[in-house]
Protein backbone atom coordinates (compact mmCIF):
# COMPACT_ATOMS: atom_id res chain seq x y z
CA UNK A 1 0.00 0.00 0.00
CA UNK A 2 0.86 3.66 -0.25
CA UNK A 3 2.00 5.73 2.65
CA UNK A 4 -0.89 8.20 2.45
CA UNK A 5 -3.24 4.83 2.74
CA UNK A 6 -1.25 3.86 5.78
CA UNK A 7 -1.75 7.04 7.15
CA UNK A 8 -5.20 6.83 7.26
CA UNK A 9 -5.14 3.24 8.36
CA UNK A 10 -3.23 3.96 11.66
CA UNK A 11 -5.26 7.49 11.98
CA UNK A 12 -8.41 4.74 12.44
CA UNK A 13 -6.29 2.58 14.72
CA UNK A 14 -6.32 5.68 16.96
CA UNK A 15 -10.10 5.92 16.41
CA UNK A 16 -10.08 8.60 14.32
CA UNK A 17 -14.11 9.05 12.91
CA UNK A 18 -13.77 12.88 10.96
CA UNK A 19 -11.13 14.58 9.03
CA UNK A 20 -11.91 18.05 7.94
CA UNK A 21 -9.82 19.25 4.73
CA UNK A 22 -9.58 20.65 1.07
CA UNK A 23 -7.90 17.84 -1.39
CA UNK A 24 -5.00 19.09 -3.08
CA UNK A 25 -2.59 17.72 -5.98
CA UNK A 26 -0.27 17.21 -3.65
CA UNK A 27 -2.66 15.75 -0.89
CA UNK A 28 -4.18 13.13 -3.31
CA UNK A 29 -2.47 9.90 -1.60
CA UNK A 30 -3.95 11.29 1.84
CA UNK A 31 -7.38 11.02 -0.14
CA UNK A 32 -6.84 7.26 -1.46
CA UNK A 33 -6.52 6.27 2.15
CA UNK A 34 -9.77 8.37 2.66
CA UNK A 35 -11.50 7.08 0.31
CA UNK A 36 -10.89 2.88 1.12
CA UNK A 37 -11.53 4.30 5.20
CA UNK A 38 -14.99 4.47 7.17
CA UNK A 39 -13.84 7.96 8.58
CA UNK A 40 -15.69 10.94 7.62
CA UNK A 41 -14.60 13.68 5.55
CA UNK A 42 -15.65 17.41 5.39
CA UNK A 43 -15.14 19.45 2.78
CA UNK A 44 -14.86 23.22 4.15
CA UNK A 45 -14.36 26.45 1.89
CA UNK A 46 -11.12 27.51 3.24
CA UNK A 47 -8.54 25.79 5.15
CA UNK A 48 -9.29 28.73 8.26
CA UNK A 49 -12.85 26.94 8.15
CA UNK A 50 -11.14 23.69 8.54
CA UNK A 51 -8.74 24.56 11.06
CA UNK A 52 -11.88 25.77 12.90
CA UNK A 53 -13.75 23.19 12.21
CA UNK A 54 -11.37 21.04 13.74
CA UNK A 55 -11.43 22.72 16.74
CA UNK A 56 -15.09 23.00 17.55
CA UNK A 57 -15.04 19.31 16.55
CA UNK A 58 -11.75 19.08 19.46
CA UNK A 59 -13.87 21.23 22.34
CA UNK A 60 -16.79 19.17 22.25
CA UNK A 61 -15.88 15.63 21.87
CA UNK A 62 -12.48 16.22 23.64
CA UNK A 63 -10.90 14.03 20.62
CA UNK A 64 -8.35 15.75 18.34
CA UNK A 65 -9.32 17.56 15.39
CA UNK A 66 -8.17 16.06 12.22
CA UNK A 67 -7.29 17.88 9.05
CA UNK A 68 -5.68 17.14 5.66
CA UNK A 69 -4.34 19.99 4.26
CA UNK A 70 -2.08 20.84 1.31
CA UNK A 71 1.26 22.16 1.23
CA UNK A 72 2.64 25.94 0.95
CA UNK A 73 -1.03 27.57 0.93
CA UNK A 74 -2.49 25.17 2.91
CA UNK A 75 -0.62 25.38 5.70
CA UNK A 76 -0.25 29.02 5.74
CA UNK A 77 -3.89 29.59 5.51
CA UNK A 78 -5.07 27.17 8.59
CA UNK A 79 -1.91 28.58 10.62
CA UNK A 80 -4.48 31.14 12.77
CA UNK A 81 -6.66 28.27 13.31
CA UNK A 82 -3.95 26.38 14.93
CA UNK A 83 -2.57 29.56 16.56
CA UNK A 84 -6.05 29.60 18.60
CA UNK A 85 -6.05 25.92 19.22
CA UNK A 86 -2.19 26.15 20.65
CA UNK A 87 -3.19 29.28 22.97
CA UNK A 88 -6.78 27.59 24.20
CA UNK A 89 -5.28 24.14 24.68
CA UNK A 90 -7.09 22.73 21.84
CA UNK A 91 -6.15 18.97 20.77
CA UNK A 92 -5.51 19.37 16.54
CA UNK A 93 -3.44 17.25 14.06
CA UNK A 94 -2.28 18.58 11.28
CA UNK A 95 -1.33 16.34 8.29
CA UNK A 96 0.28 18.39 5.35
CA UNK A 97 2.61 16.88 2.28
CA UNK A 98 5.60 19.03 2.35
CA UNK A 99 8.10 19.12 -1.16
CA UNK A 100 11.19 17.46 -1.24
CA UNK A 101 14.07 18.88 0.49
CA UNK A 102 16.77 19.65 -2.44
CA UNK A 103 20.55 19.42 -2.05
CA UNK A 104 20.48 22.98 -1.66
CA UNK A 105 17.97 23.51 0.88
CA UNK A 106 19.43 20.72 3.10
CA UNK A 107 22.86 22.75 3.16
CA UNK A 108 21.07 25.94 3.62
CA UNK A 109 19.42 24.69 6.60
CA UNK A 110 22.66 22.31 7.90
CA UNK A 111 24.68 25.96 7.54
CA UNK A 112 22.24 27.39 9.71
CA UNK A 113 20.27 29.33 7.08
CA UNK A 114 17.13 31.08 8.61
CA UNK A 115 15.53 31.13 4.63
CA UNK A 116 16.84 27.96 2.72
CA UNK A 117 17.36 28.11 -0.90
CA UNK A 118 14.09 28.75 -2.79
CA UNK A 119 13.62 26.41 -5.84
CA UNK A 120 10.46 27.99 -7.53
CA UNK A 121 8.36 24.86 -7.19
CA UNK A 122 4.72 24.62 -7.04
CA UNK A 123 3.45 25.40 -3.44
CA UNK A 124 6.86 26.15 -2.11
CA UNK A 125 7.65 27.21 1.30
CA UNK A 126 11.28 27.26 1.88
CA UNK A 127 10.75 25.64 5.67
CA UNK A 128 7.49 24.74 6.01
CA UNK A 129 7.93 23.21 9.29
CA UNK A 130 9.15 26.17 10.96
CA UNK A 131 6.28 28.19 9.55
CA UNK A 132 4.08 26.24 12.50
CA UNK A 133 6.54 25.51 15.12
CA UNK A 134 5.87 28.85 17.34
CA UNK A 135 2.01 26.77 17.78
CA UNK A 136 2.44 23.76 17.79
CA UNK A 137 3.58 21.11 20.46
CA UNK A 138 5.53 20.08 17.82
CA UNK A 139 6.08 20.40 13.59
CA UNK A 140 8.35 17.96 12.22
CA UNK A 141 8.91 16.40 8.64
CA UNK A 142 9.20 13.25 8.26
CA UNK A 143 11.93 11.48 6.56
CA UNK A 144 10.54 7.86 5.87
CA UNK A 145 7.43 5.72 5.80
CA UNK A 146 8.04 4.21 9.14
CA UNK A 147 9.25 7.63 10.71
CA UNK A 148 6.10 8.90 9.93
CA UNK A 149 4.08 6.41 12.09
CA UNK A 150 6.36 7.31 14.83
CA UNK A 151 5.31 11.16 14.55
CA UNK A 152 1.35 10.44 14.52
CA UNK A 153 1.97 8.18 17.61
CA UNK A 154 3.97 10.98 19.19
CA UNK A 155 1.15 13.15 18.70
CA UNK A 156 -1.50 10.74 19.81
CA UNK A 157 0.94 10.74 23.06
CA UNK A 158 0.62 14.55 23.23
CA UNK A 159 -3.35 14.33 23.19
CA UNK A 160 -3.32 11.54 25.46
CA UNK A 161 -0.60 12.37 28.29
CA UNK A 162 0.47 16.58 27.84
CA UNK A 163 -1.43 19.56 27.56
CA UNK A 164 -3.24 19.04 24.43
CA UNK A 165 -1.86 21.62 21.38
CA UNK A 166 -1.78 21.41 17.59
CA UNK A 167 0.88 19.19 16.18
CA UNK A 168 1.82 19.22 12.39
CA UNK A 169 3.46 16.67 10.42
CA UNK A 170 4.89 17.39 7.39
CA UNK A 171 5.06 14.02 4.78
CA UNK A 172 7.82 14.73 2.01
CA UNK A 173 5.50 14.38 -1.40
CA UNK A 174 8.47 10.91 -2.13
CA UNK A 175 7.25 9.10 1.12
CA UNK A 176 3.48 10.19 0.75
CA UNK A 177 3.10 8.24 -2.63
CA UNK A 178 5.53 5.57 -1.74
CA UNK A 179 4.87 2.19 -1.44
CA UNK A 180 4.99 0.87 2.12
CA UNK A 181 4.43 -2.47 3.91
CA UNK A 182 1.43 -0.64 6.49
CA UNK A 183 0.35 -2.34 9.07
CA UNK A 184 1.51 0.24 11.29
CA UNK A 185 -0.23 -0.35 15.02
CA UNK A 186 -0.86 2.38 17.82
CA UNK A 187 1.19 2.56 20.92
CA UNK A 188 -0.08 1.49 24.34
CA UNK A 189 -0.96 4.54 26.30
CA UNK A 190 1.38 6.49 28.57
CA UNK A 191 0.62 5.55 32.29
CA UNK A 192 0.78 8.62 34.45
CA UNK A 193 2.49 9.04 37.47
CA UNK A 194 0.48 8.85 40.47
CA UNK A 195 0.59 11.89 42.56
CA UNK A 196 2.58 11.35 45.98
CA UNK A 197 0.62 10.77 49.19
CA UNK A 198 1.44 13.09 51.07
CA UNK A 199 0.44 15.73 48.12
CA UNK A 200 -2.89 14.45 48.33
CA UNK A 201 -2.96 14.77 52.32
CA UNK A 202 -1.84 18.32 52.47
CA UNK A 203 -4.18 19.84 50.23
CA UNK A 204 -6.91 18.22 51.32
CA UNK A 205 -5.78 19.53 54.92
CA UNK A 206 -5.22 22.73 53.64
CA UNK A 207 -8.63 22.86 51.60
CA UNK A 208 -10.32 21.53 55.03
CA UNK A 209 -8.95 24.43 56.85
CA UNK A 210 -9.37 26.95 54.71
CA UNK A 211 -12.40 29.32 56.09
CA UNK A 212 -13.17 30.74 52.47
CA UNK A 213 -11.77 29.04 49.75
CA UNK A 214 -11.83 29.24 45.96
CA UNK A 215 -11.57 27.38 43.31
CA UNK A 216 -10.68 28.81 39.47
CA UNK A 217 -11.23 26.05 36.74
CA UNK A 218 -9.50 26.78 33.37
CA UNK A 219 -9.78 25.34 29.66
CA UNK A 220 -8.17 22.08 31.20
CA UNK A 221 -11.01 21.62 33.37
CA UNK A 222 -13.48 21.54 29.88
CA UNK A 223 -14.82 17.73 30.00
CA UNK A 224 -14.57 17.31 33.49
CA UNK A 225 -16.69 19.93 35.17
CA UNK A 226 -18.80 17.39 37.14
CA UNK A 227 -15.99 16.64 39.38
CA UNK A 228 -14.91 20.19 40.29
CA UNK A 229 -18.38 20.62 41.55
CA UNK A 230 -18.23 17.26 43.73
CA UNK A 231 -14.83 19.01 45.22
CA UNK A 232 -15.96 22.54 45.41
CA UNK A 233 -19.74 20.87 46.84
CA UNK A 234 -17.38 18.72 49.60
CA UNK A 235 -15.47 21.84 51.07
CA UNK A 236 -17.55 23.69 50.15
CA UNK A 237 -15.59 26.21 47.90
CA UNK A 238 -16.79 29.06 45.44
CA UNK A 239 -15.73 28.59 41.58
CA UNK A 240 -14.55 30.86 39.17
CA UNK A 241 -14.13 29.44 35.52
CA UNK A 242 -11.69 31.45 33.38
CA UNK A 243 -13.21 31.87 29.89
CA UNK A 244 -11.54 28.98 28.55
CA UNK A 245 -13.50 27.28 31.40
CA UNK A 246 -16.62 28.40 30.96
CA UNK A 247 -19.38 26.32 30.60
CA UNK A 248 -17.49 23.07 32.72
CA UNK A 249 -19.55 24.52 35.24
CA UNK A 250 -23.58 24.53 35.01
CA UNK A 251 -24.04 28.20 35.04
CA UNK A 252 -27.07 28.59 38.03
CA UNK A 253 -25.16 26.23 40.52
CA UNK A 254 -25.38 27.94 43.79
CA UNK A 255 -21.54 27.93 43.95
CA UNK A 256 -20.43 29.06 41.03
CA UNK A 257 -19.52 33.08 40.66
CA UNK A 258 -18.85 33.42 37.18
CA UNK A 259 -16.29 33.49 34.55
CA UNK A 260 -15.05 36.93 34.24
CA UNK A 261 -11.91 37.01 36.52
CA UNK A 262 -11.34 40.91 35.60
CA UNK A 263 -14.49 41.75 37.19
CA UNK A 264 -14.23 43.80 40.29
CA UNK A 265 -16.85 41.32 41.83
CA UNK A 266 -14.65 38.16 40.89
CA UNK A 267 -11.72 39.87 41.88
CA UNK A 268 -12.88 41.07 45.08
CA UNK A 269 -14.25 37.78 45.48
CA UNK A 270 -10.65 36.21 44.87
CA UNK A 271 -8.89 39.11 47.11
CA UNK A 272 -11.07 38.35 49.92
CA UNK A 273 -10.24 34.45 49.81
CA UNK A 274 -7.63 32.89 51.95
CA UNK A 275 -6.97 29.49 49.80
CA UNK A 276 -7.11 29.20 46.00
CA UNK A 277 -7.10 26.34 44.04
CA UNK A 278 -5.86 26.81 40.51
CA UNK A 279 -6.64 23.94 38.06
CA UNK A 280 -6.34 23.75 34.38
CA UNK A 281 -4.92 27.09 33.64
CA UNK A 282 -2.11 29.63 33.74
CA UNK A 283 -4.49 32.49 34.52
CA UNK A 284 -2.88 34.14 31.32
CA UNK A 285 -3.48 38.30 30.87
CA UNK A 286 -6.51 37.50 28.79
CA UNK A 287 -7.57 36.32 31.80
CA UNK A 288 -7.28 38.97 33.92
CA UNK A 289 -6.35 41.96 31.36
CA UNK A 290 -4.22 44.61 32.77
CA UNK A 291 -4.13 43.80 36.32
CA UNK A 292 -2.37 40.48 37.85
CA UNK A 293 -5.21 38.58 39.62
CA UNK A 294 -5.32 39.58 43.34
CA UNK A 295 -4.22 36.26 44.68
CA UNK A 296 -4.08 35.37 48.78
CA UNK A 297 -0.58 33.71 49.94
CA UNK A 298 -2.02 30.13 50.03
CA UNK A 299 -2.74 28.78 46.81
CA UNK A 300 -2.36 25.35 45.02
CA UNK A 301 -1.88 25.06 41.35
CA UNK A 302 -2.17 21.61 39.03
CA UNK A 303 -1.75 21.34 35.29
CA UNK A 304 -0.44 18.86 32.92
CA UNK A 305 2.23 21.63 31.79
CA UNK A 306 5.11 21.65 33.89
CA UNK A 307 6.33 24.92 31.82
CA UNK A 308 3.61 26.97 33.17
CA UNK A 309 5.21 29.98 34.90
CA UNK A 310 4.22 29.24 38.50
CA UNK A 311 6.84 32.07 39.78
CA UNK A 312 5.07 34.85 37.85
CA UNK A 313 1.58 33.69 38.80
CA UNK A 314 1.81 32.84 42.25
CA UNK A 315 4.16 35.22 43.60
CA UNK A 316 3.60 33.32 47.36
CA UNK A 317 6.36 31.31 49.29
CA UNK A 318 3.08 29.48 50.69
CA UNK A 319 1.79 28.25 47.13
CA UNK A 320 1.79 24.30 45.96
CA UNK A 321 2.41 23.11 42.27
CA UNK A 322 1.33 19.89 41.18
CA UNK A 323 2.16 18.57 37.72
CA UNK A 324 -0.56 16.07 37.41
CA UNK A 325 -3.90 15.03 35.27
CA UNK A 326 -6.23 16.96 37.19
CA UNK A 327 -8.72 14.88 37.24
CA UNK A 328 -8.04 11.46 38.98
CA UNK A 329 -6.10 13.63 41.67
CA UNK A 330 -9.55 16.15 42.37
CA UNK A 331 -11.51 12.99 42.68
CA UNK A 332 -8.85 11.65 45.32
CA UNK A 333 -8.73 15.46 47.46
CA UNK A 334 -12.49 14.89 47.37
CA UNK A 335 -12.47 11.45 48.73
CA UNK A 336 -10.00 12.55 51.26
CA UNK A 337 -12.61 15.08 52.46
CA UNK A 338 -15.59 14.82 55.08
CA UNK A 339 -18.58 16.16 54.28
CA UNK A 340 -19.44 19.43 55.06
CA UNK A 341 -21.35 21.05 57.34
CA UNK A 342 -24.70 22.58 56.12
CA UNK A 343 -23.95 26.21 57.73
CA UNK A 344 -20.35 26.35 55.72
CA UNK A 345 -22.53 25.11 52.70
CA UNK A 346 -24.84 28.02 53.22
CA UNK A 347 -22.63 30.09 54.25
CA UNK A 348 -20.88 29.88 51.27
CA UNK A 349 -23.88 29.87 48.33
CA UNK A 350 -24.54 33.24 49.99
CA UNK A 351 -20.95 34.96 49.85
CA UNK A 352 -21.14 33.78 46.39
CA UNK A 353 -24.33 35.03 45.60
CA UNK A 354 -23.48 38.57 46.73
CA UNK A 355 -20.78 38.20 44.00
CA UNK A 356 -22.70 36.90 41.45
CA UNK A 357 -25.32 39.28 42.48
CA UNK A 358 -23.22 42.56 41.74
CA UNK A 359 -22.10 41.19 37.96
CA UNK A 360 -24.29 43.92 36.07
CA UNK A 361 -23.81 46.92 38.95
CA UNK A 362 -21.53 48.61 36.31
CA UNK A 363 -23.46 47.92 32.66
CA UNK A 364 -22.65 50.63 30.25
CA UNK A 365 -25.67 51.74 28.08
CA UNK A 366 -24.14 49.15 25.44
CA UNK A 367 -23.97 46.36 28.13
CA UNK A 368 -27.38 46.91 29.23
CA UNK A 369 -28.84 46.27 25.43
CA UNK A 370 -26.84 43.34 25.05
CA UNK A 371 -28.46 42.18 28.72
CA UNK A 372 -31.61 42.66 27.11
CA UNK A 373 -30.75 40.29 24.54
CA UNK A 374 -29.52 38.10 26.80
CA UNK A 375 -32.99 38.22 28.68
CA UNK A 376 -34.76 36.69 25.78
CA UNK A 377 -32.08 34.18 24.85
CA UNK A 378 -32.27 32.47 28.60
CA UNK A 379 -36.24 32.63 27.88
CA UNK A 380 -36.02 30.76 24.66
CA UNK A 381 -33.20 28.43 25.16
CA UNK A 382 -32.93 25.06 25.65
CA UNK A 383 -30.92 23.34 28.45
CA UNK A 384 -28.73 21.60 26.80
CA UNK A 385 -27.68 24.13 23.72
CA UNK A 386 -24.11 24.44 22.49
CA UNK A 387 -22.89 28.13 22.34
CA UNK A 388 -20.09 29.41 19.94
CA UNK A 389 -18.95 32.78 19.55
CA UNK A 390 -16.70 35.22 17.82
CA UNK A 391 -14.37 38.20 19.46
CA UNK A 392 -17.58 40.35 19.36
CA UNK A 393 -19.62 43.04 22.33
CA UNK A 394 -22.66 40.87 22.70
CA UNK A 395 -20.28 37.98 23.48
CA UNK A 396 -18.18 39.70 25.75
CA UNK A 397 -21.21 40.22 28.15
CA UNK A 398 -22.75 36.91 27.30
CA UNK A 399 -19.81 35.62 28.90
CA UNK A 400 -20.79 35.96 32.53
CA UNK A 401 -24.55 36.70 31.54
CA UNK A 402 -25.97 33.68 29.26
CA UNK A 403 -25.79 30.88 32.22
CA UNK A 404 -25.24 27.72 30.11
CA UNK A 405 -26.69 24.48 31.52
CA UNK A 406 -24.74 22.01 30.58
CA UNK A 407 -21.37 21.44 30.63
CA UNK A 408 -18.81 22.21 28.23
CA UNK A 409 -21.43 23.98 26.35
CA UNK A 410 -19.75 27.59 25.55
CA UNK A 411 -16.83 27.90 23.19
CA UNK A 412 -15.11 31.45 22.98
CA UNK A 413 -11.67 32.45 21.06
CA UNK A 414 -10.50 34.28 24.06
CA UNK A 415 -6.66 33.06 23.64
CA UNK A 416 -5.47 34.22 20.73
CA UNK A 417 -8.59 36.33 19.98
CA UNK A 418 -9.48 35.84 16.26
CA UNK A 419 -12.43 36.32 14.17
CA UNK A 420 -14.31 34.29 12.33
CA UNK A 421 -14.02 31.34 14.87
CA UNK A 422 -17.71 30.74 15.85
CA UNK A 423 -19.45 29.66 12.11
CA UNK A 424 -17.04 27.20 11.49
CA UNK A 425 -16.65 26.13 14.97
CA UNK A 426 -20.46 25.07 15.21
CA UNK A 427 -20.22 23.57 11.66
CA UNK A 428 -17.51 21.30 13.81
CA UNK A 429 -19.21 20.41 16.29
CA UNK A 430 -22.70 19.14 14.02
CA UNK A 431 -20.16 16.95 12.61
CA UNK A 432 -19.96 15.46 16.18
CA UNK A 433 -22.99 15.44 17.07
CA UNK A 434 -25.89 16.65 14.50
CA UNK A 435 -28.69 16.84 16.83
CA UNK A 436 -27.20 18.91 19.48
CA UNK A 437 -28.57 22.76 19.52
CA UNK A 438 -25.94 25.04 18.15
CA UNK A 439 -26.25 28.86 18.36
CA UNK A 440 -23.56 31.02 17.07
CA UNK A 441 -22.75 34.51 18.22
CA UNK A 442 -20.90 36.56 15.79
CA UNK A 443 -20.59 40.46 14.75
CA UNK A 444 -20.88 42.42 11.71
CA UNK A 445 -17.21 42.09 10.81
CA UNK A 446 -16.14 38.97 11.99
CA UNK A 447 -18.96 37.33 10.03
CA UNK A 448 -17.66 37.94 7.36
CA UNK A 449 -13.88 36.01 7.82
CA UNK A 450 -15.80 32.98 7.24
CA UNK A 451 -19.38 33.52 6.21
CA UNK A 452 -18.46 31.16 3.51
CA UNK A 453 -18.43 28.01 6.10
CA UNK A 454 -22.37 28.73 5.65
CA UNK A 455 -22.91 26.59 2.38
CA UNK A 456 -21.07 23.99 3.98
CA UNK A 457 -23.66 24.04 6.90
CA UNK A 458 -26.28 24.40 4.25
CA UNK A 459 -24.32 21.20 2.46
CA UNK A 460 -25.20 18.91 5.33
CA UNK A 461 -28.58 20.01 6.59
CA UNK A 462 -26.96 21.56 9.92
CA UNK A 463 -29.81 23.50 11.54
CA UNK A 464 -27.01 26.14 12.95
CA UNK A 465 -28.68 29.51 14.03
CA UNK A 466 -26.40 32.05 13.77
CA UNK A 467 -26.99 35.27 15.66
CA UNK A 468 -25.66 38.17 13.81
CA UNK A 469 -25.16 41.33 16.12
CA UNK A 470 -24.95 43.66 13.39
CA UNK A 471 -23.13 47.49 14.71
CA UNK A 472 -22.23 48.39 10.87
CA UNK A 473 -18.74 48.59 12.47
CA UNK A 474 -15.34 46.85 13.94
CA UNK A 475 -17.51 48.58 17.36
CA UNK A 476 -14.70 47.51 19.96
CA UNK A 477 -12.37 49.08 17.96
CA UNK A 478 -13.99 52.32 17.44
CA UNK A 479 -14.69 52.35 21.19
CA UNK A 480 -10.90 51.85 21.70
CA UNK A 481 -9.83 55.01 19.27
CA UNK A 482 -12.50 57.04 21.13
CA UNK A 483 -11.06 56.25 24.59
CA UNK A 484 -7.80 56.64 23.23
CA UNK A 485 -8.89 60.24 22.05
CA UNK A 486 -8.51 60.56 18.28
CA UNK A 487 -10.51 60.12 15.19
CA UNK A 488 -11.95 56.97 14.06
CA UNK A 489 -10.18 55.34 10.79
CA UNK A 490 -10.82 52.37 9.34
CA UNK A 491 -13.16 50.76 11.87
CA UNK A 492 -16.51 51.39 9.73
CA UNK A 493 -16.86 48.70 6.79
CA UNK A 494 -19.55 48.79 4.30
CA UNK A 495 -21.74 45.50 4.77
CA UNK A 496 -22.88 43.61 2.30
CA UNK A 497 -27.02 42.79 2.26
CA UNK A 498 -26.70 40.21 4.61
CA UNK A 499 -30.12 38.64 3.55
CA UNK A 500 -28.99 38.17 0.10
CA UNK A 501 -25.70 36.68 0.70
CA UNK A 502 -27.14 34.24 3.31
CA UNK A 503 -29.41 32.86 0.90
CA UNK A 504 -26.80 33.13 -1.78
CA UNK A 505 -24.64 30.49 0.17
CA UNK A 506 -28.16 27.92 0.64
CA UNK A 507 -29.50 29.45 4.30
CA UNK A 508 -32.47 31.38 5.93
CA UNK A 509 -32.36 34.16 6.71
CA UNK A 510 -34.31 36.39 9.45
CA UNK A 511 -34.32 40.12 9.93
CA UNK A 512 -35.36 40.43 13.55
CA UNK A 513 -37.36 43.67 14.18
CA UNK A 514 -36.69 44.24 17.51
CA UNK A 515 -36.57 42.07 21.22
CA UNK A 516 -40.29 41.34 21.18
CA UNK A 517 -39.90 38.99 18.02
CA UNK A 518 -36.10 37.20 18.96
CA UNK A 519 -37.98 34.70 20.90
CA UNK A 520 -40.09 33.34 17.58
CA UNK A 521 -37.31 33.73 15.65
CA UNK A 522 -35.29 31.27 17.55
CA UNK A 523 -38.15 29.12 17.66
CA UNK A 524 -38.18 29.02 14.59
CA UNK A 525 -35.00 28.58 13.53
CA UNK A 526 -34.21 25.74 15.58
CA UNK A 527 -37.23 23.84 14.25
CA UNK A 528 -35.81 24.54 10.73
CA UNK A 529 -34.47 21.83 8.69
CA UNK A 530 -30.77 23.82 8.04
CA UNK A 531 -29.04 26.88 8.60
CA UNK A 532 -30.70 30.00 9.75
CA UNK A 533 -29.36 33.88 9.93
CA UNK A 534 -31.09 35.77 12.43
CA UNK A 535 -29.74 39.33 11.97
CA UNK A 536 -30.54 42.02 15.28
CA UNK A 537 -29.10 45.40 14.56
CA UNK A 538 -27.83 47.41 17.44
CA UNK A 539 -30.11 50.32 17.12
CA UNK A 540 -33.34 47.95 17.36
CA UNK A 541 -32.87 46.51 21.02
Amino acid sequence: MKTGVAVVELLQAYSVEQVFGIPGTHSIELYRGLSQSAIRHTLPRHEQGAGFMADGYARYTGKPGVCFVITGPGVTNIATPMAQAYSDSIPMLVISPVNDPTAGQLQAIENGAACPVSQGRLHELTNQAAVTRPFTAFSETATSAEHVAELIRAAFRVFESERPRPVHINIPLSILRAETAGGWQRAPLDVAQPVDRAVIDDISASLAAAERPVIVAGGGCRHFGEVVITLAEKIPAAVITTVAGRGSIQGTHPLYAGAQPSLSATRELLESSDFVLAVGTEMAETDFWDMPPPLPARQVWINLDPDVPYETISGSDESMTVVADAQPLMLQISANLADPQTEATRATCERVKSFRDRHGEAFTPLQSKHWRVLTELRKHLSHDVVVTSDMTQLAYTAIDNLPMQTPNSWFHPNGYGTLGYALPAAVGIKCARIEVPVLAVVGDAGFQYTVAELAVAAEHGFNIVVLLWNNDALQQIADDMTEAEFDLLAVHQQNPDFELLTRSLGAQYQLVNGLSALGMALEQAFAATGPTVLELHQTRV
